[in-house]
């Protein structure tokens, strides 16, 4: 199952909505830059977990330390201060800093507009990570 199917699939085809409505967001571009911002993140992912293959299950530890369950089975899971913070970790081990990730990140869609970015891909990088 690909990525972007199991983040429609989540919380029963509901986890964009959820994620928009916890951040007080607009659904429709919530659903758009989350379905750029993860594909981007997870390509980064492989290339980096490539190169260090322990990379990736660090990183899966990270967030399911103290989780009950994935990050995407409850929007609290993957909106709340933890994941956040998790998040930004991640950005930081797989584009080497969260400023350098807002660049990158910001390449993938000029449009998406400054504010979703950064509240969207911390929780990007850890949706990709608990897919």
């Amino acid at each position: 199952m690909s990525l972007m199917t199991l983040l429609e699939q989540a919380q029963g085809g509901g986890l964009y909505a959820a994620v928009a409505r916890s951040l007080d967001l607009d659904d429709a571009e919530t659903r758009k830059a989350m379905r750029k911002l993860c594909p981007a993140i997870a390509e980064r992912l492989q290339e980096k977990a490539a190169a260090d293959p322990e990379l990736f299950q660090t990183l899966l530890d990270l967030i399911e330390e103290g989780a009950e369950g994935s990050p995407l089975d409850t929007v609290e899971a993957l909106t709340g201060a933890e994941a956040v913070a998790d998040g930004n970790a991640i950005l930081e081990d797989v584009y080497g800093s969260r400023n350098q990730a807002m660049v990158a990140l910001r390449e993938v869609d000029e449009t998406i507009p400054e504010r979703e970015l950064r509240k969207l891909a911390p929780i990007s990088a850890t949706a990709v990570v608990a897919a």
